[in-house]
This record gives C-alpha cells, sequence and structure tokens, in this order.
C-alpha cells in the first residue's frame, strides 16, 4: 500500500514538472518521465528500491 502510494505520488510531481517543462522541451521530457517512473515503479514493487 505504501509503495503504491509513493509511486503516485511520485507520478502527480512528474507530471507538475512535465507541465512547466513542457513549453521549452516537450516530447523529450515526455518520454524521460514516463521512463523514469516506470524504472521506479518496477523498483518500488519488487523491493529494490
Amino acid at each position: 500500500m505504501l509503495a503504491t502510494t509513493l509511486l503516485h505520488g511520485a507520478r502527480i510531481g512528474l507530471g507538475y514538472g512535465l507541465g512547466v517543462a513542457s513549453k521549452r522541451y516537450g516530447a523529450m521530457m515526455s518520454r524521460a518521465a514516463g521512463g523514469m517512473a516506470a524504472v521506479a515503479g518496477v523498483g518500488i514493487l519488487t523491493g529494490v528500491l
């Protein structure tokens, strides 16, 4: 339950940061944020992080 909460909080933060940075970097930031969120999610759910 805690891992899910942390993952959602991280995604919300990344979404906000992406919204702020999208005016300048656009698609590159979107792909990077999505990749980082996926790797972090797998790490949290498998117990590595």
